[in-house]
């Protein structure tokens, strides 16, 4: 947001350092620790598509990091930047053997997506997805789900996900999905380039965009 750089870190594997932290940058060359997730080897972060201070945190949490490691997820949120988080509640996967306060299945290291449209409307998951229009207080599973999702971008109300599959898309908040050309690829990175068009029509501009979804796949 205003053109700041933000990153996130994950746990160091060679000496269990944990990750969670949470760095700022305004210029591209110096960064500042703004804040630390408790017991976190993974965070995801994700700006209010408006509100300026408001962010949207994903995190995965494990305990043990240099012994026998259990992992979980949780969710937050910020109205100052990360000065002061609160917790949200999280969706409850409805499989069996899955505890409600995980819905990454065990393995947020893998799969932590969370994302914002341009409404503010939240989508979360890691195996299955899940669609929130209150702010986490609600959530309803998507018609994706039993399928592992490494990635998601939303642009224009299409939903792209990027999956062990391919990428599927959805034009409805996730009630529908169709699978795109892209399939049977396992997909870990999604690009969303927006290309404007003007077209000048007598005297009329017409505005066109044009949507490009580039992926990246692990070669396994």
């Amino acid at each position: 947001m205003n053109n700041d750089i933000w990153f996130t870190t994950t746990t160091n594997s060679f000496n269990c350092n944990l990750g969670g932290t949470i760095y700022q940058s305004t210029n591209g060359t110096s960064f500042s620790l703004i804040a630390t997730v408790p017991s976190s080897q993974r965070v995801e972060i994700e700006p209010h598509p408006t509100t300026a201070g408001t962010w949207w945190i994903a995190a995965g949490t494990v305990t043990n990091p240099c012994g026998a490691r259990s992992y979980a997820a949780d969710l937050y949120t910020t109205v100052n930047s990360f000065t002061n988080i609160t917790v949200i509640n999280e969706p409850n996967d409805q499989d069996n053997g899955i505890p409600a306060t995980d819905f990454t299945r065990s393995a947020p290291w893998y799969n932590l997506i969370i994302e914002s449209d341009a409404s503010g409307n939240l989508v979360v998951g890691g195996v299955d997805l899940f669609r929130s229009t209150n702010n986490g207080t609600n959530w309803i599973l998507t018609a994706l789900n039993n399928i592992t999702v490494n990635a998601l971008t939303i642009r224009a109300g299409n939903i792209f996900a990027g999956t062990d599959n391919g990428v599927f898309l959805s034009t409805n908040s996730g009630q529908n999905w169709v699978v795109t050309s892209l399939y049977n690829k396992v997909v870990f990175f999604l690009l969303l380039l927006v290309e404007i068009i003007c077209l000048r029509e007598l005297t009329a501009v017409s505005i066109y965009q044009r949507i490009t979804v580039k992926a990246g796949h692990r070669l396994l």
